[in-house]
């Protein structure tokens, strides 16, 4: 029928754009990496999807077998998830989420519907076969885009396109290991080109390996290296009639091994330590050789700071075990369980940087088995004894697929990238296991009458609403968004006005960040001389509407309530303070250890007069983490504008040299008239650092403000030891102080 073969020629056309979609840099959005990527993913899958549940209820030949292992954990995972979302702590962003992730329920049931399709429209090896060379070819293209930014740009860790290193990463170990199987599968032909053939594939996948080590992406190394060890001992202990795969099972683990010792050979050779990419890889072996291990974990490189993230998680989990708290909701758990030994890392995680954990929190302990039953009836599904549908080779392949993914998301979290390739892993797997083409099926006929007047049509009909509000009205506020943002930079401060209100229109997911960004204009908007009154209050009014809908919709956010509260402290009158105030401690309500909202606070009560407050609050910060710069350099910077020059002295002697070589001590020092401390700074940062001009100057300029015109000389003088090529300039200063003029700039 010619209609079915429209319908599935423009399905199976719209799956083999979809790996196009990691080639897709979207300037013209809010988060050019993510969001063009996720708007054309959707609307490439809904197409496909009309056109896919239109031939099923024509033919039953496209209708999926329900009683596969695979579809019963595939659709069992989502209905957890939608109970997980339902009644977690935000269900409007657990369906929608955000232009920064673009995940949630909304794009799950993409994936699922992604999985039926494929399943369904791919339904011979040949298409398979063109699929994954087309995904072959995009991760060449990809890798030479790496190569462009390494080599050209001196990028260490290359993303190509993707935007982050670990996606890159994500991807390379799919085209590794099918890659690896399309080798075998030339070998075993024994065709007239089989050599070149093979040699082709082995060359591609030193290519990808060789990106993969560019990414620095340690997680991924270790899962390839995992899924190998695995195919390893696989092919080792094959049967006696295997001998070519004993042997080449036999030489990979030799490989393995030589790969080990030249790590731990030249692991101090300058050919290592002096790439980035490479010397991450090989820093956690030198902890492990030298007994450091336990100091690595806990460092920055070693991914200390995941150690404190996971840790918040699990509280988070304990907190809500059986169905968690929603997808997109990790950042009410980081908020609420922060502690203040996470003050060096990102201060608004949304993600635990571990899969598992990620599942835990967000579906509880019921969303993380139905996550990993997936893993379970995959591997079930490759090696049930029934089927002989995939050779020994495949099976142990794809296997150490599944472990490499899996070994790699211990550490990382997904991008739609990686999770096109996992469920379309899943639907070429069933497809091969699960959905033979010349499988009997027991579907009951629909009429066709039913079919193409009452079926299709609302089938349209649903794909029609979600273009609409899935991607059409997104897409439109992304980009008014970020022209926002383009207007504020260029100085066009009138026009984000219209801006944000066509990125404001109703209902779409990207409000939350819509709002956040006017409120980090707000204070330009509120400090520009060029805007007339009327324009200004008319853009703050907005703002401040705009933010009180948006903690209705979040009341739980510590986020929304800090960042209102910074800009009302910025607008600078005392009603905006007085009113700023609330807001910052509704947030430290929420987040009580989170330093950061202690500093907006404490100089919240500091701009209000509120000395005893203010102090209070900074010092709690400061004792929470004594070696948190910021926390040191706001609390004695407080000190001094409220003239405890003593305390602020003792608090400062030993600091860090970050401390010192902050520029808001000085300017504390200069309006409480306390020169002499200033010009002390300016004499430890001389210790420090005897090149820079500046802390010369800077004493000089002290000493001329106190009337000292001698002292100023002899700080010039010293300048000039330091740095003869600037005499000239330098004895045009001296001859003017001598003159009775001040030509430095503190006056």
């Amino acid at each position: 029928m010619a209609l079915n073969k429209t319908l599935r020629y423009i399905g199976i056309s719209c799956l083999f754009l979809l790996p196009l979609l990691a080639l897709i840099v979207s300037t013209s959005l809010f988060f050019p990496y993510i969001t063009g990527k996720n708007f054309i993913f959707r609307l490439l899958v809904e197409i496909a999807f009309v056109c896919w549940a239109i031939l099923a209820f024509r033919d039953t030949n496209y209708r999926p077998r329900w009683r596969s292992p695979i579809v019963i954990a595939v659709s069992l995972f989502m209905v957890i998830m939608f109970f997980a979302d339902l009644f977690g702590e935000n269900f409007y962003k657990s369906f929608w989420s955000n232009f920064e992730r673009m995940e949630g329920y909304i794009t799950f049931l993409h994936l699922w519907a992604l999985f039926f399709v494929a399943s369904s429209l791919l339904n011979s090896r040949k298409l398979w076969n063109r699929l994954f060379h087309l995904i072959f070819a995009i991760g060449i293209v990809l890798g030479f885009v790496g190569l462009y930014q390494h080599f050209h740009s001196g990028i260490e860790r290359i993303d190509a396109t993707l935007g982050n290193s670990t996606y890159l990463g994500a991807l390379m170990i799919f085209n590794i290991f099918l890659l690896l199987i399309y080798m075998m599968r030339a070998v075993r032909s024994r065709s007239a080109n089989w050599k070149w053939i093979s040699g082709g594939y082995v060359l591609a996948i030193i290519f990808d390996f060789y990106i993969l080590l560019l990414t620095g992406t340690r997680s991924a190394l270790l899962g390839v290296g995992g899924g190998f060890v695995l195919i390893a001992i696989v092919f080792a202990f094959s049967k006696k009639e295997e001998k070519v795969i004993r042997y080449a099972g036999r030489s990979l683990l030799g490989l393995i091994v030589v790969a080990l010792v030249f790590i731990v050979a030249f692991q101090n050779t300058p050919l290592i330590k002096n790439h980035s990419s490479f010397s991450r890889l090989t820093e956690p072996v030198d902890a492990l050789l030298t007994g450091h291990i336990k100091e690595y974990a806990e460092s920055g490189a070693g991914g200390g700071g995941r150690l404190l993230i996971w840790g918040a998680a699990l509280k988070g989990f304990e907190a809500r075990p059986i169905l968690g708290w929603g997808q997109e909701n990790f950042n009410y758990i980081f908020n609420f369980y922060y502690t203040p030994a996470m003050y060096g890392q990102e201060q608004w995680f949304d993600r635990a940087h571990n899969v598992f954990l990620d599942w835990l929190t967000q579906g509880g302990i019921l969303g993380l088995l139905s996550y990993l039953a997936m893993f379970g009836i995959l591997i079930y599904a490759l090696w049930k004894k029934r089927n002989s549908d995939f050779n020994l080779e495949e099976k142990a392949i794809l296997t150490g697929l599944l472990i490499a993914y899996f070994i790699h998301n211990f550490f990382v979290f997904d991008s739609i990238t990686s999770y096109i390739l996992f469920f379309s892993m899943m639907a070429y797997i069933n497809r091969v296991q699960f959905e033979h083409i010349h499988a009997v099926r027991n579907h009951r006929t629909i009429h066709p009458d039913v079919a193409n007047f009452a079926l299709a049509p609302i089938v349209v009909i649903v794909a029609i609403c979600a273009l609409w509000f899935g991607v059409y009205r997104p897409y439109v506020a992304s980009a008014a968004l970020i022209q926002a943002l383009l207007d504020e930079q260029s100085g066009n401060v009138g026009a984000i006005y219209s801006d944000f209100q066509r990125a404001l229109i109703p209902h779409t997911f990207g409000s939350a960040e819509a709002r956040e960004q006017i409120l980090l204009v707000l204070p330009a908007v509120a400090s520009d001389q060029n805007l007339d009154v009327g324009t200004k209050t008319k853009i703050i009014t907005f703002a401040e509407n705009q933010m009180d809908d948006q903690l209705k919709r979040t009341p739980n956010d510590a986020r929304y309530f800090l960042f209102y509260g910074y800009a009302l402290d910025h607008v600078g009158d005392q009603d905006s303070l007085k009113k700023a105030n609330g807001y910052l401690v509704k947030a430290l309500s929420l987040s009580p250890a989170k330093q950061s909202i202690m500093f907006e606070l404490g100089l919240n009560y500091l701009a209000q007069g509120d000395n005893n407050d203010s102090l209070n609050i900074l010092k709690k910060a400061y004792d929470s983490a004594p070696s948190y710069d910021e926390a040191h350099t706001t609390y004695a910077m407080t000190l001094i504008y409220t003239g405890h020059f003593a305390e602020a002295k003792n608090l400062l002697q030993g600091a860090d040299m970050t401390v010192l070589n902050d520029d808001r001590l000085l300017k504390a020092y200069f309006i409480a008239k306390q020169y002499q401390s200033a010009i002390d700074i300016y004499h430890a940062r001389q210790a420090a650092s005897s090149s820079d001009p500046q802390n010369y100057l800077g004493a000089a300029g002290f000493y001329m403000v106190m009337g000292q015109s001698n002292a100023a000389i002899l700080e010039i003088q010293k300048l000039e030891k330091v740095h003869p090529e600037y005499l000239s300039q330098l004895d045009g200063y001296i001859s003017q102080i001598r003159a009775g003029k001040n030509p430095l700039p503190i006056k």
